[in-house]
């Protein structure tokens, strides 16, 4: 199987998950790779999953106000993320696509599921997946997350 992964991550929390995701999936033989939404190709190709996920600010994906706000707090920003990558990417060669994100509670909001209605009006075949849970002023993840995101990435890979 080949699980290609976008991803938008300020803190590097997202960034975290993805690659932890990815390292499951490979624990099971599938070939992965990891883009920034920055640097993700329009076009995917040759892949059997999609995963995008992104932070959940303001109850859903990050935007162009958000990103200004987190480059204030002197946090390096790209400046453009999974909201816009989707907005412009061919994903008619992508069978299926999984979301998730990072968030703060159950009732903070979630940019998987912002991002699941996004996809889904460009016309991919979308599932919401994960959401992976982060604490403290300077988040960092929530112990145990990296090995759930592992797991996540073996089932997906099955």
């Amino acid at each position: 199987m080949r699980i290609g992964i976008v991803v938008e991550s300020y803190w590097g929390n997202t960034a975290q998950v993805a690659e932890a995701i990815a390292a499951g999936a490979r624990q099971t033989g599938a070939q992965t790779v990891v883009w920034s939404a920055a640097q993700a190709p329009a076009q995917i190709a040759d892949v059997d999953l999609l995963l995008v996920g992104a932070p959940t600010h303001n109850l859903k994906l990050p935007s162009s106000s958000s990103r200004r706000i987190a480059a204030r707090r002197g946090i390096d920003v790209d400046s453009s993320g999974v909201r816009e990558w989707i907005a412009s990417a061919d994903l008619s060669g992508v069978p299926t696509v999984f979301t998730f994100d990072t968030r703060v509670s159950l009732h903070s909001g979630s940019a998987a599921k912002d991002a699941a209605k996004k996809l889904k009006r460009r016309g991919a075949h979308v599932e919401q997946g994960e959401g992976f849970f982060i604490t403290g002023d300077t988040p960092v993840l929530q112990a145990g997350e990296i090995e759930r995101a592992k797991e996540w990435g073996s089932r997906l890979a099955c």
